[in-house]
């Protein structure tokens, strides 16, 4: 398995929103990085516990960062930033 910071990395899919709104992996609330892929960006996503908890990170292919918004508890907490494709 893929570890970041020696936290799991698993796709997302590989992942289960249950009735008590946290995110499970394998029946047990998830702790690690969730990614998702899509044909114009790429997803990271930090979780603590289940639920959302860090940096939401969203890439174009070329590997430039376009969004970013912080989550603590599964709400958003911080700054929501976005960039334009080219990165400004």
């Amino acid at each position: 398995m893929t570890t970041r910071n020696g936290l799991p990395v698993v796709p997302r899919p590989e992942l289960s929103y249950e009735r008590d709104g946290r995110y499970h992996r394998d029946g047990k609330w998830f702790t690690g990085w969730a990614l998702s892929t899509h044909p114009k960006a790429k997803e990271e996503q930090g979780l603590r516990s289940g639920f959302r908890w860090g940096p939401a990170r969203v890439y174009i292919p070329s590997g430039t960062l376009i969004a970013e918004v912080h989550f603590r508890m599964d709400l958003k907490y911080g700054r929501e930033r976005e960039w334009s494709d080219d990165g400004r």
